[in-house]
């Protein structure tokens, strides 16, 4: 678009480069380098060109001086072959670090490509040509249906023409990664045409089947960078050096990134702001680390002094018997209002707590506490709830979490000072995150379509299952790492494992009905821990690294461990938990309580509407749970047998429960006379659905290693036969269409389609809203009813799937919102006439915790 010349700046003496426009200048092109000028020249970064001003010739056309650099553009690096795998990633770090402030400053550049980088003698990577960046606050220069960039490194939505965010240039620095490694773009045809139809349809060639000696990892990234769903991309461009750091670290080859300059050149001030979060303002500076520890020891010597003076003692009783010595404890309530908390650290000087509160129905925020207080002082942060704090006085935070299950919550790892400011966005779906020692880097917990994962650092994995992992906690020398493994995703029950930084792993104490809450004791030789196996109630309990284990504290009700600090004091979180069934039966005008025993859950509502399905969770249910039958008319419950409730057969003969182990049993309970039948499956079964004929089942899991998936599995015996790709499967109750042709699965950024059981093309479903997942179908097949789970107030739509209208079926809101779950599903009948729905409530009590040793 433009013609650049070297020249000689007169009075300061240089060589610059000078840019015009190729064509006359009309009133865009004025715009448009007048737009250039002031997006590059408010950039101030090592790995971005240096814009010196913007003047124009006396005929009236107008030029950008820009620094000169000897070297070359990667271009030209490029066509005398691939480069070696380390170069390319030094090169793409660099690109990285440039485009992240830039976005931090609202820029995106929307022309990333090979001809746009230099790379200058001394190695140093230079972005040029800000020439079609559109600053993200600005009047968009581009009208609807106009793409500016090149094509073949253009992201899908920007060849569609809509409107772009920084995530297109993300795109773009994955497509240059693969070419700096293939020697060819990853997206090539005979014209710009059909180039832009293959980018937005087809997936590249594999860069491991183009080259030798390329890492898995290194393959994932890339594709990741180039996701065409923008929502499936990296978030944010400065977590890919990290992941290509991790990828190195992996694959031997640490040093390549080994200089500051070539992973993250100058960390950016901020990141593009999230859509509820607003960004910081410019010219706010950055805290340094002697400034943050003289503000940390004001606010603490500030606390305590408005402590002092409000007299609040805030000691309550606390019933709690001790069994490790004759001395009592002492416990100390830190918490008075109605909500819940889920996780509490010490800060680093054992005295004030940081936890993270869900106030009165309000999202989760973080708070500052000490001891003799009522009151706790908000944290200036966005809603988020707290992962851990380092020895450094930072915390990691979890930005806008989301329920996935009533135990567990995801949402965007970023780390905060503890006093509040702009957080630093790292990683998008992070469960959980605990600092090392020194507070240099943090483990994670995710999910991923193969499992679960606990990764030290980001992107290695130290320790995988098919369940899901919770409360991971270094240990204080930072050689191991203990946590919780749960062999049945959104279940407790599970094992105290270890698992060390080369990956070995020990189960340190197994076989418990329930267990939540770990941490290292004081002198770092034992694992504390609360649980409970049988019908007992919750304790504290240690375990040493040799697995003997002993019982330090013994409790009526619910004893969450938080937290121990190095003076033995002790967080502990105890929990209310209020389970509710709520059912609209059968020609009844009102909703009405339908709970059942001391904690259950409805699993399944007939086609009629005449009889739920439970599982009871609670004592007396057995350490496989129980299922019962119950009607919706009312009277007690019918206990069918063991296992976890998920369907009625279509005759109303049997249920079908679930009991996991090696190998997973499916047993078919009779609900009148007869005797239990099982059928063994080797995959590691989340759901199960029955088939309108009766003779099949629908099953929801994977095979070990494997993605999750949903399978057909027939009655008279024979293999589980797969008919969705892995990472795509069944997340409702009632998936299967009337005809028994078609079953609901959903994938990745929870988008939904129907999924032909013989095979062939998944159909879109016309009208699905962004996160809304269908729940059944309408008797005719003509019709879903969609839900959007974990909100308040939940609503349910009508999805007509020929016009894609929808119409509003139901919303529920409860009156009081303190402590209240979100809801997952509603469970309907084909007419939307009956239908039961759980609803949870859990108030957290926050105690310290003294003499417990």
């Amino acid at each position: 678009m433009g013609l650049v010349y070297k020249a000689q700046d007169l009075r300061l003496d240089r060589l610059v480069a000078l840019k015009f426009l190729r064509d006359n200048p009309g009133e865009m092109d004025d715009r448009r380098l007048f737009q250039e000028a002031r997006a590059a020249s408010a950039l101030d970064h090592p790995n971005i060109c240096t814009v010196f001003d913007i003047d124009e010739t006396p005929e009236g056309q107008r030029f950008i001086v820009m620094a000169l650099y000897e070297g070359e553009t990667l271009k030209q690096k490029i066509q005398r072959g691939p480069l070696k795998i380390s170069e390319a990633l030094e090169i793409d770090a660099q690109i990285a670090a440039g485009l992240a402030q830039a976005h931090a400053r609202g820029i995106v550049h929307r022309d990333i490509k090979p001809s746009n980088v230099v790379v200058t003698s001394d190695g140093q990577v230079k972005i040029l040509d800000f020439g079609v960046a559109r600053l993200m606050d600005a009047t968009r220069l581009t009208q609807t249906g106009i793409a500016l960039g090149t094509v073949a490194y253009m992201s899908p939505e920007q060849i569609r023409g809509e409107a772009v965010d920084h995530r297109t240039d993300i795109w773009s620095l994955g497509v240059v990664l693969y070419e700096m490694i293939a020697g060819r773009p990853p997206f090539r045809a005979g014209d710009d045409q059909t180039t832009a139809w293959v980018i937005q349809f087809q997936q590249p060639e594999p860069l491991t089947a183009l080259r030798t000696g390329v890492p898995m990892e290194l393959e994932r990234i890339v594709m990741k960078a180039m996701a065409k769903d923008p929502s499936e991309r990296y978030q944010h461009v400065d977590e890919i050096p990290v992941d290509l750091r991790a990828c190195l670290r992996l694959s031997g080859s640490s040093a390549a990134l080994s200089a500051p300059t070539t992973i993250v050149a100058t960390p950016p001030l901020s990141r593009p702001p999230a859509p509820t979060v607003a960004p910081p303002e410019p010219s706010l500076p950055r805290r340094s680390r002697t400034s943050t520890a003289f503000l940390l020891a004001g606010a603490a010597t500030l606390l305590l002094a408005l402590w002092i003076a409000l007299g609040a003692t805030g000691r309550v009783p606390f019933p709690l018997p001790t069994t490790a010595g004759s001395k009592l404890p002492t416990f100390e309530l830190l918490t008075f209002r109605r909500g819940t908390i889920r996780t509490a650290r010490f800060s680093p000087d054992g005295q004030t707590v940081v936890f993270g509160a869900a106030w009165d129905g309000e999202p989760f925020r973080i708070f500052l506490t000490r001891p003799d207080s009522p009151q706790a002082t908000e944290v200036e942060l966005p809603p988020a709830d707290l992962l851990s704090v380092s020895r450094k006085g930072e915390t990691a935070i979890s930005i806008a979490p989301r329920m996935e299950g009533a135990l567990m919550m995801s949402g965007l790892l970023a780390r905060a000072p503890l006093l509040g400011g702009a957080p630093r966005e790292m990683q998008e779906n992070v469960r959980e995150a605990d600092w090392t020692p020194e507070g240099s880097d943090l483990l994670v917990v995710r999910s991923t379509a193969a499992g679960e994962h606990l990764e030290f650092p980001v992107g290695r994995v130290l320790y995988e299952t098919s369940g899901y992992i919770s409360h991971a906690r270094f240990s204080p020398d930072g050689q191991r790492i203990a946590f919780l493994a749960h062999p049945v995703f959104a279940d407790d029950r599970g094992d105290v494992a270890v698992v060390d930084l080369q990956g070995r792993h020990t189960t340190l104490s197994a076989g418990w009905s329930s267990v939540r809450g770990l941490a290292w004791s004081p002198n770092g030789k034992e694992v504390w821990f609360t649980g409970m196996k049988g019908g007992e109630d919750f304790a504290l309990y240690g375990v040493s690294l040799a697995g003997r284990e002993r019982t330090l504290l013994t409790s009526p009700g619910s004893m969450i461990l938080l937290d121990v600090a190095s003076s033995g004091k002790i967080l502990l979180n105890r929990e209310e938990q209020v389970r509710l069934t709520t059912v609209h039966a059968p020609g009844e005008d009102e909703e009405r309580d339908f709970t059942w025993l001391d904690l259950s859950a409805a699993r399944f509502i007939s086609d009629d509407g005449r009889h739920v399905l439970f599982t009871h969770f609670g004592h007396g249910s057995g350490a496989d749970y129980s299922v019962y039958l119950r009607g919706t008319a009312g009277g007690p419950g019918i206990r069918l047998g063991e296992g976890e409730a998920r369907a009625i057969s279509p005759d109303g003969r049997w249920a079908a429960s679930l009991v996991h182990g090696t190998p997973t049993r499916i047993l078919f309970l009779p609900t009148g006379a007869g005797q239990a039948q099982v059928l063994t499956t080797p995959l590691a079964l989340q759901s199960i659905h029955w088939f309108p004929d009766g003779r099949r089942l629908l099953l929801v899991g994977r095979e070990r290693g494997r993605g999750m998936r949903s399978y057909v599995q027939e009655l008279r015996g024979g293999q589980p036969r797969p008919i969705t790709p892995e990472g795509v499967y069944s997340v409702t109750w009632s998936p299967i269409s009337p005809d028994g042709k078609l079953v609901i699965a959903t994938g990745l950024g929870n988008r939904s389609a129907l999924y032909p059981v013989d095979g062939g093309k998944p159909r879109p479903i016309q009208g699905l809203a962004p996160g809304e997942v269908p729940s059944r179908w309408t008797a005719d097949g003509r019709a879903l009813f969609v839900q959007r789970s974990y909100q308040v107030p939940f609503e349910i739509h009508r999805l007509d799937l020929e016009s894609g209208r929808r119409t509003l079926w139901k919303r529920i809101r409860p009156a009081d919102l303190a402590g209240v779950i979100p809801f997952r599903e509603v469970l309907l009948t084909p007419d939307g006439e009956a239908y039961v729905y759980n609803s949870e409530r859990l108030y957290s009590h926050l105690y310290l915790a003294e003499g417990i040793r």
